[in-house]
């Protein structure tokens, strides 16, 4: 498909679901766009799958409309006639697996601008050399994240692809080699890793910075085990900068009998100072278990979330860190729990 006007993919009222194999898609007009869906939260949305194909808007943008939704399987950003190519006004959702995005703009693959509720997804892509995620300030709630995508030339035998950066309204989230426990995570390439979760003055008590889930199996003997997550953040080393009940939790799921799923959740709030369960919110905060752990430079008031749990049969547990302190330091999280 090749035009010299705009693309436009699912702006009527009936089109839903649309499938290119080994296609090329081209827009030859500088300032064309190549679109998705529609403007209009009434129009139908529609999901655009595309495998093996070449997409090459020029100078122009790769837009997104309100509902429409975007999955690239092995494509490729054609570089051979654009200089750049941006990705931007996202009301719905992209996302690109495998693919080559080396032809996108290095000053910022996503515009997160006029994102709207948007979401797009890089999973283990080619990026342009020195790139930048996000460009332009957001104004509504978005989230942009890359898992393993990186520029390949960069990459040698033994680097690790052990990559992660996610944005988002309330804050960010990367991965740190420096503020790391000593005996955590450790990839076996490039060393031991932590999640930083920045947060920014937009994060709150209700949304903040989610680090990704975590994951240890667990043998199901149906006997009580306590799950560990240890943490430190970026502030100098003082009580008066330890993390509080009301300024980060831990979220868990575990293998279990009880109630109507396989899993037990536990959204409940926790005891005072474990940081197990939800927010508290109520009463007096208190600070989260400090510990005695190693952690790297700028690693410091290094604490601990702890929740009980009592798995019924074998399988992984699965747990993430919700952190809401406004404008608060990073806080680092090792991303290896542990049970005892």
């Amino acid at each position: 498909m090749s035009t010299d006007d705009n693309i436009n993919q699912g702006v009527g009222t009936t089109l839903t679901n649309l499938y290119y194999d080994e296609c090329s898609l081209t827009v030859n007009g500088v300032t064309d766009n190549f679109s998705i869906g529609s403007d209009n939260a009434s129009t139908p949305g529609v999901n655009v799958y595309a495998v093996h194909c070449k997409i090459n808007t020029n100078l122009g943008n790769f837009t997104m409309g309100t509902v429409g939704q975007f999955y690239g399987f092995d494509c490729d950003i054609d570089s051979s006639k654009s200089t750049t190519v941006n990705f931007t006004e996202f009301m719905g959702a992209i996302k690109f697996y495998g693919c080559d995005l080396s032809g996108c703009s290095a000053s910022g693959t996503f515009d997160i601008t006029n994102m709207r509720g948007g979401t797009a997804e890089l999973w283990n892509c080619d990026m342009p050399a020195s790139h930048t995620l996000t460009t332009g300030t957001a104004t509504a709630r978005y989230r942009v994240a890359n898992y393993g995508s990186d520029n390949t030339a960069s990459l040698g035998s033994t680097d690790s692809e052990q990559l992660l950066e996610i944005h988002t309204l309330e804050g960010t989230v990367d991965i740190e080699t420096t503020a790391v426990r000593t005996g955590g995570a450790d990839d076996g390439a490039a060393g031991g890793f932590s999640y930083a979760l920045v947060p920014n003055s937009v994060a709150d008590n209700f949304v903040g910075v989610v680090s990704p889930w975590m994951y240890i199996w667990v043998e199901g003997d149906g006997m009580g085990k306590t799950l560990t997550v240890f943490i430190a953040n970026s502030d100098a080393e003082s009580a008066a900068n330890n993390i509080e009940t009301d300024e980060a939790y831990l979220e868990v799921a575990f293998p279990s009998e009880a109630g109507d799923s396989m899993y037990d959740y536990l959204p409940d709030e926790g005891a005072s100072g474990d940081g197990g369960g939800r927010m508290q919110l109520l009463g007096t905060p208190a600070d989260l278990t400090t510990t005695s752990e190693t952690w790297g430079s700028g690693g410091n008031n290094d604490q601990k979330f702890s929740q009980s749990i009592a798995p019924d049969y074998q399988g992984p547990v699965y747990c993430r860190v919700h952190y809401s302190k406004v404008s608060g330091p990073t806080l680092y999280v090792d991303a290896k729990p542990e049970i005892t």
